[in-house]
C-alpha cells in the first residue's frame, strides 16, 4: 500500500542501534548475509516478533546491578507503583 512494501529490506539483522540527539537519527549496525553495513534513518520501527506473557525474556542492561531505582518489568506491572513522582 502506498509503495512501503518496495521501502522493507528483509535479511538485514539489526546488531546495534545508537540513537543520536546531536544528529537525530539512528544508526543501525547491520549484518546482510554476512556482509557488515551501517544505515541512518529518522524513525525505526523494531518488531523482534517474541511475546510470551508467562515467560518474558530478560532485558540485558550493562549496569543494571548498580541502579538504586525499582526496575518494574513492564509484564509484571505493580498495580500500587506510583508513577505520579517528577524525574
Amino acid at each position: 500500500m502506498y509503495g512501503i512494501d518496495r521501502k522493507i529490506q528483509y535479511r538485514h539483522k539489526v546488531e546495534n542501534s545508537e540513537w543520536s540527539t546531536d544528529q537525530q537519527r539512528w544508526r543501525l549496525s547491520l549484518d546482510v548475509d554476512g556482509e557488515k553495513k551501517v544505515m541512518h534513518a529518522k524513525f525505526v520501527l523494531f518488531a523482534t516478533g517474541y511475546y510470551d506473557y508467562q515467560n518474558p525474556l530478560p532485558t540485558k542492561i550493562a549496569g543494571i546491578e548498580n541502579f538504586e531505582g525499582k526496575i518494574v518489568h513492564p509484564q509484571f506491572w505493580p498495580e500500587d507503583l506510583d508513577v505520579s513522582a517528577s524525574y
